[in-house]
């Protein structure tokens, strides 16, 4: 998304109402709507992530990923 000129790509992204978006996921069942897993693996996920001391970026991300599997 940061360099599609770089690439020949072009500007794609649309604006977004973020008031609407609220409002729509509250009526769709708010944050419940958007968890892909338990509390129990979310938090194990994240005690894993937080030992790591690093950030995630998109040239890290994977290596993140890796060294997490074994932690969770």
């Amino acid at each position: 998304m940061a360099l599609y000129e770089k690439y020949g790509g072009e500007y794609c992204l649309q604006s977004v109402d973020c008031e609407a978006v609220e409002a729509l996921m509250e009526e769709l069942g708010g944050e419940e709507l958007l968890k892909f897993v338990d509390d129990e693996f979310a938090a194990k996920a994240q005690s894993a992530y937080d030992s790591l001391k690093v950030k995630v970026s998109l040239t890290n991300v994977w290596h993140v990923f890796r060294a997490m599997i074994p932690l969770v």
